[in-house]
């Protein structure tokens, strides 16, 4: 099983935590910063000590806004460059999930160099929407910013390689206005293969985000989607996405981990504020230390084969999956559940 696979490794990490947008449902807390060289240092050193051993290294860019700390990237990206030339059979994968308000042109073929190949882009709509939803911090739309980026990366014809997918949001009060965003992005992109879109629903992924945000029954999406899918007309430019049914979360895979911009190590990139999901941290020397109870909720899936907990492990474990193996551990291990 690829989740077990000890020469395969997938971090997350996260720049920094900070972000220059304010999106209306966000789920994160813009509590800690860039990362500092320590951590910088812990990361590369981490991955000189396993490279020998991999076949495939995979790493997501994530954030708060990552593009706000290229610098990490940076550093990071040139040092993983210089180890795929001592270990060239490596597979290395890299992508990144930005707002692109600080895409430009010569960032996104820079990154490209740098290996990352798959940049997660979302937009909420057409201007009018988009930048109610997804503002600055001081408070202006993001849309025209976005969209200026993504033309000035399709207009260079000697750019960088890297896939571009748009993840189209939407809700019950937004989706009947996508047409013209969904023909718009048709028009101008088509012809450049590297840009596909998506389609997803606003969630409310955490007790984090606005309580105002509602969510609606899998039917009543899989009708939204075909029907927006309507606005393309002949076009090909959909990604087929696999569906998350009796697929395993990164979260629950053995050699994924996430690495916080403060040193702190994860699982699950929405968690951000559960104790559970608070499972060691990196050194500067590149040790992992990891608390061994928690890391082993995680991988309950994995161990027992429960398909819940290999779908959604985090929902898995606030659902009471491990009431009954609490008990048999240790009752730190219910008080930890419990305060979730």
């Amino acid at each position: 099983m690829e989740a077990l696979n000890s020469e395969s490794l997938h971090l997350i990490i996260f720049p920094t935590e900070q972000c220059n947008l304010r999106c209306w449902y966000c789920y994160e807390q813009y509590q800690i910063g860039t990362m500092p060289d320590n951590i910088i240092a812990g990361v590369k050193r981490l991955l000189t000590k396993r490279y020998q051993g991999l076949k495939q290294l995979n790493i997501s860019w994530f954030g708060g806004e990552p593009l706000l700390a290229v610098g990490c990237i940076r550093a990071i990206s040139q040092h993983i460059h210089w180890l795929n030339s001592q270990f060239p059979s490596v597979q290395y994968h890299a992508n990144i999930t930005t707002n692109a308000t600080l895409l430009s042109q010569d960032l996104y073929n820079e990154l490209c160099i740098y290996g990352i190949n798959l940049f997660h882009i979302t937009l909420d709509g057409p201007r009018w929407i988009h930048d109610r939803l997804r503002r600055y911090r001081g408070g202006q739309g993001s849309f025209d910013r976005i969209w200026g980026n993504l033309l000035s990366i399709r207009n260079e014809s000697k750019g960088g390689a890297g896939k571009i997918l748009l993840r189209i949001h939407y809700s019950m009060d937004t989706w009947h206005h996508l047409e013209f965003l969904i023909k718009d992005i048709c028009r101008e992109f088509e012809a450049d293969k590297r840009f596909k879109l998506y389609f997803r629903p606003i969630q409310r992924l955490s007790d984090k985000c606005n309580p105002a945000l509602l969510s609606f029954p899998k039917k009543r999406q899989a009708e939204i989607e075909s029907s927006l899918r309507g606005f393309m007309a002949a076009s090909e430019m959909e990604e087929v996405l696999p569906a998350n049914e009796n697929s395993i979360c990164y979260a629950a895979a053995a050699n994924s981990l996430g690495v916080r911009s403060n040193g702190t190590l994860c699982k699950c990139t929405v968690a951000l504020d559960k104790p559970i999901n608070n499972i060691g941290r990196i050194d500067s020397d590149g040790t992992l230390v990891i608390n061994q109870m928690r890391w082993r909720l995680w991988l309950h899936g994995l161990s027992t084969g429960d398909q819940k907990s290999l779908v959604c492990p985090l929902r898995a474990m606030l659902n009471g999956f491990a009431d009954n193996w609490a008990k048999v551990e240790n009752e730190e291990l219910s008080k930890l559940l419990n305060s979730q």
